[in-house]
């Protein structure tokens, strides 16, 4: 016979208000997620590190309103861009060659709009394989499409 266990979600509440206020305030991290599909996905490294350090993570969504970007940007103290796809090359000015992996227009234009948007407000930001990827270009830089085509 299999035994569950049980959940007791007023004791824990009650525990909470007990000591109120039983909190220390803590960096709100936004993380920018994967998203293609109609989801919005996120390794689990990305948010249980933020937690460990101490850290709230806080997913941003997919938003084409940049007003909800600003927003998003106005509540946190910190931005983690994340890996993922390859940058589409036309926000570059470059023709995509024909060894470009996967790419997501919407993403790439959300996180070049986010680490501009926080580098303005003077937010950290820390970007991460494809993330710094992002902050380079964001800022003018160049990026190989694939580095064995284009190193030759």
């Amino acid at each position: 016979m299999k035994t569950f266990q049980t959940f007791d979600i007023s004791a824990e509440y009650d525990a909470i208000h007990r000591t109120f206020p039983c909190h220390k305030d803590a960096p709100v991290i936004g993380l920018t997620g994967n998203f293609q599909e109609g989801a919005c996905t996120l390794l689990e490294g990305y948010f249980i590190s933020i937690l460990k350090a101490g850290g709230v993570p806080f997913i941003i969504p997919p938003a084409d309103n940049t007003n909800s970007l600003i927003n998003s940007l106005n509540a946190l103290d910190g931005l983690l861009l994340t890996g993922g796809a390859d940058i589409n090359p036309l926000f570059l000015g470059e023709d995509p060659v024909k060894e470009l992996h996967s790419i997501n227009p919407r993403r790439d234009r959300q996180e070049l709009l986010l680490a501009k948007l926080a580098a303005d407000r003077q937010i950290p930001v820390l970007g991460i394989c494809r993330g710094i990827q992002v902050m380079n270009a964001a800022f003018g830089g160049s990026l190989y499409q694939d580095i064995h085509v284009q190193m030759e």
